[in-house]
């Protein structure tokens, strides 16, 4: 059942969706293991491995993005 119609509109052209299986198998703590920056590809990305200009660029920009509060 769908609440809002528009809704399946806007999935429909959703690339990645990340989800949580309720803690169950990550304690509730999501974490990247992939990231796609600039046609460039980031495995384990980490604060070792990205610029903290970089990383706060993408923290920004998920947050615009949804009501995620990351912690970076």
């Amino acid at each position: 059942m769908v609440r809002f119609l528009q809704a399946c509109e806007t999935m429909g052209g959703a690339d990645n969706i990340c989800s949580d299986k309720t803690g169950t198998l990550t304690m509730n703590k999501m974490t990247v293991t992939r990231m796609f920056v600039c046609e460039n590809t980031v495995d384990n990305p980490g604060k070792e491995n990205i610029k903290e200009n970089v990383a706060r660029r993408f923290s920004n920009g998920v947050c615009v993005n949804s009501s995620a509060n990351p912690i970076f």
